[in-house]
């Protein structure tokens, strides 16, 4: 719980520069096809803070100068469906004992399956909303994405560090795969309830445009 709150707020703080470039670059479009839409621009710097999260939860904490000493080659697991095997292994449930039900929710086995699903939950309703994509995009560009974390993870941090101090899992691009596609399903049942942003644009530099016609 400690490292998950110390992400969190690693994550916060590497907000503001994810922030800035966003706006700086949704800014320098605005005034290119001479239309602002502050609604875009609140909904980005939201998914900017989402991604700061997630990038903070999947790659920090970074190893300190001990651990990375002690670093030396990349591990991986490679095997589809091992966290099935994992929650048979871990799990308390005994069935027919209800006293072991709750426990078996809160085993670290079924968690991490849970966290890695709903780490993408927010991404498949962001493609699906703010970049309109359809079903079958939302699915590659969240299996690129989870893709992307995989490699760093394995590459330890993209060879920043001779070795791997995250487990490259197979499972996890399954299971955030899956996350994406719920993400979108749950924005196709709330779809009718949400803005249109498109209608928040705001025509600027009319002003000048109608100067220079006069």
């Amino acid at each position: 719980m400690f490292n998950f709150v110390l992400c969190i707020t690693t994550g916060i703080r590497l907000f503001p520069y994810l922030a800035l470039v966003f706006t700086t670059a949704s800014v320098m479009l605005s005034t290119r096809v001479n239309r602002l839409n502050l609604l875009k621009l609140i909904i980005g710097n939201v998914f900017m803070l989402y991604m700061s999260c997630v990038i903070a939860l999947v790659f920090f904490p970074l190893p300190d100068a001990a651990e990375i000493a002690e670093l030396s080659g990349h591990r991986i697991q490679a095997i589809p469906f091992m966290y099935l095997a994992d929650i048979i292994r871990e799990s308390p449930l005994v069935p027919g004992d209800v006293s072991t039900y709750l426990p078996a929710l809160c085993n670290r086995a079924i968690w991490q399956v849970i966290f890695n699903i709903v780490m993408m939950v927010p991404l498949g309703m962001f493609l699906g909303y703010f970049c309109k994509c359809n079903f079958r995009a939302v699915i590659k560009y969240t299996f690129l994405l989870s893709l992307f974390i995989e490699i760093g993870q394995l590459t330890g941090l993209f060879f920043i560090f001779k070795g791997s101090y995250r487990l490259c899992d197979i499972d996890d691009i399954m299971l955030n795969t899956l996350g994406g596609a719920i993400g979108y399903g749950l924005l196709r049942m709330i779809k009718s309830y949400l803005p249109n942003y498109d209608a928040y644009d705001i025509v600027i530099g009319e002003g000048e445009k109608k100067e220079q016609l006069n």
